[in-house]
């Protein structure tokens, strides 16, 4: 299916409004393509797009599709987000929303409907699906996962460990060591999720130092996540299991209140000591 969309340009609006106009007779709740039978997909209503969209622009990270109830690519619409919102939204990806455009018509002006817009944290301008291209659960997929934000660091040797540990101690620092090559999708969500309140770093597989990282933090197994409590022994608390989006984001919720129960004078003098040890280095 060939998938067109824009960010307010000109490009398509004559065939736009060429079409008919959609009735506005029918209710919202009778001609929504999803409703509430497809889970990890929430049709937005003016309230609920204010809460997730608008008022959560610091930390959302929301894929939404916009549509015209009856058109000629909904079913299979509905049946390639049905997958995404299965596959990359329940496990913790994403949100995924909708938006009836002949109920909020004011929310679907300038695009060329459908249209598939990427919402990022820090009140991002949103990102579009590429005009013209194919749509399907691969390429929309894709396409997700590169535009996704990233506010990982990856750590690929000591130095560079060194200055991430020097950097911030208002938040947590917390190390995953993966044998992945790229950063894992769920580490970039969780550093969205945690955006300012935890500072999340990466060791990937395959990169130069890696194993003298692992050696000192006494890695054996990946995926590890260690939340770095006291790094002049290189120790902390960690978690060894499967990464599931629910039970990692209780874990680090708790590594953030032990690092503000933990916070004081302690932090800021060891503060001190690093910034001048940097300096003269």
């Amino acid at each position: 299916m060939l998938f067109r969309s824009k960010e307010g340009l000109d490009r398509g609006m004559a065939e736009e409004q060429s079409k008919p106009e959609s009735s506005t007779t029918e209710s919202p709740a009778s001609n929504d393509l999803f409703g509430e039978n497809v889970p990890g997909v929430h049709e937005f209503t003016d309230a609920s797009w204010k809460e997730m969209v608008e008022e959560n622009a610091d930390r959302r990270s929301i894929i939404v599709i916009f549509y015209e109830p009856g058109c000629v690519p909904c079913p299979s619409i509905l049946s390639i987000f049905a997958e995404f919102a299965e596959k990359l939204a329940v496990p913790g990806l994403f949100e995924v929303g909708a938006v009836n455009c002949a109920s909020h018509k004011q929310r679907c002006e300038n695009l060329a409907l459908p249209a598939v817009l990427y919402y990022g944290p820090e009140n991002a301008r949103p990102v579009a699906y590429q005009a013209g291209s194919m749509l399907s659960y691969t390429y929309l997929s894709t396409w997700a996962l590169v535009r996704m934000s990233d506010y990982t660091r990856v750590i690929s040797d000591e130095l560079q460990l060194s200055d991430w540990l020097a950097s911030n101690d208002g938040v947590p620092k917390v190390l995953l060591f993966s044998d992945m090559t790229t950063t894992p999708p769920l580490w970039k969500a969780l550093s969205i999720e945690f955006l300012r309140r935890a500072s999340l770093g990466v060791v990937l597989g395959g990169n130069f130092g890696e194993r003298n990282l692992r050696d000192r933090f006494r890695v054996t197994t990946t995926p590890t996540i260690i939340h770095i409590e006291d790094e002049r022994v290189f120790n902390g608390t960690r978690i060894d299991q499967a990464i599931e989006h629910e039970v990692v984001s209780r874990w680090l919720s708790r590594a953030v209140g032990r690092h503000r129960t933990n916070a004081g004078s302690t932090v800021l003098e060891r503060s001190e000591e690093r910034r001048v040890g940097k300096e003269c280095r």
